[in-house]
């Protein structure tokens, strides 16, 4: 009796798994489609088709996706709660909390002698994102109280380091990221000795000493729960915070003294490492845009390594950052007068500097909520940015030349 009832049981899970995975296709098709409302009405039938135990993965990354959408259409308070699902969801691809921690700190004032660690979450553009409202008020952290400790890639850890306070202490991770950007867990299990063992036994021990922990997430949310949208009008990252003598003498002299931002145009198509296969595109893609500003007197530039075939394609010129200097890559953008790019982290480090931004959503393009939110119109998270939604794929450019000519023409 009891492994029929076990059977009954495990069939019954496997239907509910079934509807929710139905559901969760076809909201995805409708989303790719431009059909938001569509899409949330799939997820949300896909999160409610949970067994009397409320045990369903799929369930859970439908409402992880409802989450998404609803954020997309700005319904805030309904898409945080929702996306708080990411947590035990694949589709969020990490635990934002770490183990061994305080317990979560969930937006309440501290006390002078409480600290707060603020873990990392997702990837280098989402953490640029998520901290950028700090970068424009920076007394956040004096009214909430308490001690802040924000941690973040090392990659962007100079540019947060030098434009938030002094009194918050930043610093870079030591624990090594997925694919998604996620803290890798086993990492801690993995590695055996020397200093990289070292290094980490100190965060642990820093880690476990604070009152609360948070998410980079979590902190955005807990800044206003409505999210108080468009941001202020400047640009959330200052490169001369913390841009050496030497490099600005470096890039002044390779972009020939650029300081009143002549006609230069930047374009990025794949990022740095590659990146998300679905953010990016080929260079023969973009030439019709290249030609576009090229035909107009403008400079161009790639922001990051090409292939040979790409450089003979057009005149185009290619500076060689360090690889993953995201602090000399912004330095870089911060002198050009535009830059055109996919949804990729060139997107929010050019965003958030004061040059004027276009970020290319195709619609297989796998753009996250803060950018499909602002789809064809001034993004309200980077004041200087336009976000472009195409109707079709990179290869069908067509969609993006009226707003680069518009951009353009201003």
């Amino acid at each position: 009796m009891k492994n029929l009832l076990k059977e009954e049981t495990h069939t019954q899970l496997l239907d509910y798994q079934a509807v929710s995975r139905y559901h969760r296709r076809t909201g995805i098709i409708a989303r790719d489609e431009g059909d938001l409302v569509g899409a949330a009405a799939h997820y949300k039938s896909g999160a409610d088709a949970r067994p009397p135990n409320g045990i369903n993965s799929e369930a859970d990354d439908c409402q992880v996706l409802l989450g998404l959408c609803q954020l997309s259409m700005g319904n805030f308070t309904n898409g945080w709660d929702n996306y708080e699902a990411r947590r035990f969801s694949a589709v969020g691809g990490h635990s934002p909390l770490a183990i061994g921690g305080g317990p979560r700190w969930k937006g309440q004032p501290l006390e002078d002698a409480e600290t707060i660690f603020i873990t990392p979450e997702q990837g280098i553009g989402d953490q640029l994102l998520y901290l950028s409202p700090f970068a424009h008020n920076q007394e956040f952290f004096t009214t909430a109280g308490g001690q802040w400790i924000i941690e973040v890639d090392p990659k962007i850890e100079p540019l947060i380091r030098a434009n938030l306070p002094m009194s918050v202490t930043v610093r870079a991770s030591t624990i090594t990221s997925d694919l998604s950007g996620g803290p890798m867990i086993h990492d801690l299990i993995n590695l055996s000795d020397g200093p990289t063992l070292h290094t980490l036994n100190q965060r642990a021990e820093l880690f476990q000493a604070c009152t609360y922990q948070a998410s980079v997430v979590d902190l955005c949310r807990s800044y206003n729960a409505s999210l108080t949208l468009p941001l202020p009008g400047s640009s959330p990252w200052s490169h001369t915070s913390y841009e050496t003598t030497e490099t600005a003498t470096a890039l002044n002299s390779y972009l020939n003294n650029v300081s009143l931002k002549p006609l230069t145009v930047g374009f990025s198509w794949k990022g740095h490492r590659g990146g998300n296969p679905r953010k990016r595109a080929r260079m023969e893609d973009l030439l019709p845009l290249m030609k576009e500003f090229k035909n107009r007197g403008y400079t161009l530039y790639a922001l990051h390594p090409m292939d040979r075939p790409e450089v003979d394609a057009i005149d185009i010129k290619v500076y060689e950052c360090v690889p993953g200097d995201v602090s000399q890559l912004h330095s870089l953008v911060s002198r050009l007068s535009h830059v055109i790019t996919t949804p990729s982290t060139t997107a929010h480090v050019a965003a958030g500097s004061d040059t004027r931004t276009t970020v290319l959503c195709s619609t297989g393009s796998s753009a996250p909520w803060y950018w499909r939110m602002d789809g064809n119109q001034p993004s309200r998270w980077y004041p200087n940015t336009e976000v472009v939604l195409g109707d079709s794929e990179y290869e069908n450019i067509e969609w993006a030349k009226p707003a680069v000519n518009s951009l353009i023409n201003k």
